[in-house]
């Protein structure tokens, strides 16, 4: 195949991406047959199990129209490669949809395999997945606590928290209203950043992030700022995390927290002041608010 032609074929499939997502995203799932292989195969964000077939691939799309429309739809950085009748699609994605009356922004990368049959090409599988965690720092690198500006702060929020308020059952929060700590590598990274407030013998903790997560670097800046928080005759400390949380909920009580209290439909505050999608990644939705406090004044045990 010859370079213009291999280019030209590229641009073709790349169009035909663009044209399907066009018809779903414009509120007609139901159009999608004609660009669905029978045998297709898909991975989404909201199905537990692999679709096998046309039907169950369309009976999804179908779902997520009829429960959210879509008000704006962008892609970048696509990668297209052709192998005879077999094209291979990557791209990311950003997606704007109203969902019971309030604005969600979801994204991602989309993986597809298309087939081209009688001069049409289908999709015959799909793979949609979440953005990549941050690099972490190098092994090599020594991590040391230290103190954080408001515009880190600000930063932080905005890639993690959808940007300030951070709301929670006790307030509402500004970058520069709270104390923070940070976890950095040598070149000054962050590898946690750990938000508090304090009101006497009590403490929030308001925000707690780590780059990536699962690492070991927030449960680090945490140990960090308990001794802190101890040392300076704060008695205890709470934090508020959301139902589908269960990640979030399991460390808490590996590092002493204990579950207190449930706000029922708490996430509602939240939604009044910004975008929270309707389900998180496990596809639970996410609807209220878990209450967790640590009694710093207690006997401490080394996490589990």
């Amino acid at each position: 195949m010859a370079a213009r032609d291999a280019s030209s074929v590229r641009a073709e499939v790349w169009r035909a991406v663009e044209a399907l997502n066009a018809t779903w995203t414009q509120g007609d799932a139901g159009a999608l047959a004609p660009w669905f292989d029978p045998e297709m195969v898909a991975v989404t964000p909201s199905d537990p199990e692999p679709l096998v077939g046309r039907q169950a691939c369309l009976a999804s799309w179908q779902r997520f129209v009829a429960r959210a429309q879509v008000r704006r739809w962008t892609t970048r950085a696509p990668v297209v490669r052709v192998h005879g009748d077999t094209a291979v699609v990557a791209y990311r994605y950003t997606l704007d949809a109203e969902v019971e009356g309030r604005v969600a922004r979801f994204s991602g990368r989309d993986l597809m395999v298309l087939r081209r049959v009688a001069g049409r090409w289908r999709v015959v599988a799909d793979h949609f997945s979440e953005p990549p965690a941050p690099t972490p720092p190098t092994p090599a690198s020594p991590l040391r606590v230290g103190d954080v500006g408001v515009g880190e702060i600000a930063a932080a929020w905005a890639e993690r928290w959808g940007g300030a308020p951070i709301v929670t059952p006790w307030g509402h929060h500004a970058p520069d209203a709270v104390r923070a700590l940070a976890l950095r590598a040598r070149d000054d990274r962050l590898a946690a950043l750990a938000c508090w407030v304090r009101r006497a013998t009590r403490a929030e903790l308001v925000t707690l992030d780590a780059w990536p997560t699962g690492c070991g670097h927030g449960g680090r800046l945490l140990a960090h700022l308990h001794a802190q928080l101890r040392a300076a005759g704060v008695r205890c400390i709470r934090c508020a995390t959301t139902n589908d949380n269960v990640r979030a909920l399991a460390f808490y009580q590996r590092h002493g927290y204990r579950l207190v209290g449930i706000h029922l439909d708490g996430v509602d505050a939240v939604r009044r002041h910004k975008a929270v999608p309707p389900t998180g990644p496990s596809g639970l939705p996410i609807r209220d608010v878990w209450e967790l406090v640590c009694d710093l004044a207690a006997p401490q045990a080394p996490p589990a």
